[in-house]
């Protein structure tokens, strides 16, 4: 499965915010309802046995699922991302932009996708809760990809650098630290090797001037078809 958070907002919908972030969850509200159902069938008498029956292995499949504590997963969630309790179940379309997009944030980090792309994770996250993403995204069992200005944020959450420059895509191990001191290392052997090359054309055109009229010519033409 791949999750993906854009930089613009979700449109805002007619759902809360609880309701959206919670959303994947709906297979285990189901099971939790004929659960319920079943409770109410064990009172009676009659119908005790067989409801038991199906009771005991709906349970443990529910328990297994998460379904004791999907509830408490969504309010950590939420509240990591900077949601006061207050706002949980406020509709979205009472939610800025940048809201919506850290709700949006809280889904995707609840779905758990074998990737998650991200552009610009930051934006609307004051420092509490980077931090509290980056302690999320550091036991991170999935892949993800993210695209960030925040050179601090990619320290902490990136083992491996992408640059996308001059019509290059350059891959380097390490955080954001590692991969500036690679670039410039990098950078550094290819204006070397630029300066041999240049040195080098110098001195075959200077021979090429040298010699193209004279005994040379022969010689001299050939160098020049290499350059």
């Amino acid at each position: 499965t791949i999750g993906y958070l854009p930089q613009d907002p979700p449109p805002a919908g007619d759902r809360t915010l609880w309701d959206d972030v919670s959303a994947q969850f709906a297979g285990l509200m189901r099971r939790a309802d004929e659960l319920r159902r079943l409770e109410e069938q064990m009172a009676d008498p009659l119908a005790y046995e067989q409801a038991l029956a199906e009771y005991g292995p709906l349970q443990a499949a529910f328990e297994a699922a998460g379904g004791y504590d999907w509830e408490l997963r969504v309010r950590q969630v939420l509240t990591g991302l900077g949601f006061p309790p207050a706002e949980h179940h406020l509709p979205l379309a009472y939610l800025s932009g940048g809201q919506r997009t850290r709700g949006l944030l809280a889904r995707l980090l609840l779905q758990e996708p074998d990737l998650l792309l991200m552009d610009e994770p930051t934006n609307h996250l004051d420092l509490q809760a980077t931090e509290w993403l980056e302690s999320v995204l550091l036991q991170w069992r999935g892949s993800m990809v993210v695209v960030s200005h925040d050179r601090y944020f990619l320290d902490r959450v990136a083992n491996r650098i992408w640059e996308l420059a001059s019509q290059r895509l350059d891959a380097y191990r390490g955080n954001y630290s590692h991969f500036s001191l690679q670039r410039t290392m990098r950078r550094e052997r290819q204006l070397e090797e630029w300066k041999r090359q240049q040195q080098y054309i110098a001195k075959e055109q200077e021979y090429i001037r040298r010699n193209i009229a004279g005994q040379n010519t022969r010689q001299a033409q050939g160098r020049r078809t290499r350059l």
